[in-house]
């Protein structure tokens, strides 16, 4: 915050799906929620630098072309400090991409895997929750497959509160079943 006033935030993520369409997720150190790889902009750098900086560190994935798919904004958001902020985020679809996912152990990010459109776990942030609707409708799951999922609204969720896309009263929040996974080595 500058002075009393709340401040733009510009950030940057990226969705990278496998040959199967199954999109690459981190988790958190300690944590049971899962998000897209991406952050928040150096000052003065355009987005699409940040995804595949941000990619490349937490992943250790190379981004070779990516398309911008959307510009999202999160409502006013007063976090913990007390500052002020609203969170504009660049999503960018990662159409090639080359490297083994491996967690970087150095920004917190303890695993990586791949998940299907109907297995995803519990998603934190605007983003991730965009992603949710994009893969469904990619995937031709609504109109047909919708009725059978709920889906928290996107819109109105703060970026930092997961939610859970389940189907039939079934929570996707078990772990995955995955062509790659990679966790984290403790060993030095």
């Amino acid at each position: 915050m500058i002075g009393t006033s709340a401040v733009n935030l510009m950030g940057a993520v990226g969705i990278l799906l496998n040959d199967d369409g199954e999109l690459l997720l981190q988790r958190l150190a300690g944590r049971d929620v899962w998000g897209l790889p991406g952050g928040l902009c150096e000052l003065g750098e355009p987005p699409q630098h940040t995804m595949t900086r941000e990619v490349h560190e937490e992943t250790g994935l190379e981004v070779l072309e990516s398309t911008l798919l959307e510009l999202l904004v999160t409502p006013h958001r007063q976090l913990p400090n007390g500052d002020e902020a609203y969170f504009y985020t660049a999503v960018y679809h990662v159409t090639h991409w080359q490297g083994t996912p491996m967690p970087d152990g150095i920004e917190g990010i303890d695993e990586l895997a791949f998940f299907g459109a109907e297995d995803l776990p519990v998603l934190r942030g605007l983003p991730a929750h965009w992603t949710v609707h994009w893969l469904l409708t990619r995937f031709q799951l609504v109109p047909e497959r919708a009725s059978n999922f709920t889906l928290y609204p996107v819109f109105l969720t703060p970026a930092a509160t997961p939610c859970k896309l389940s189907s039939r009263g079934r929570s996707y929040s078990s772990r995955p079943s995955s062509v790659v996974r990679a966790r984290r080595s403790n060993s030095t």
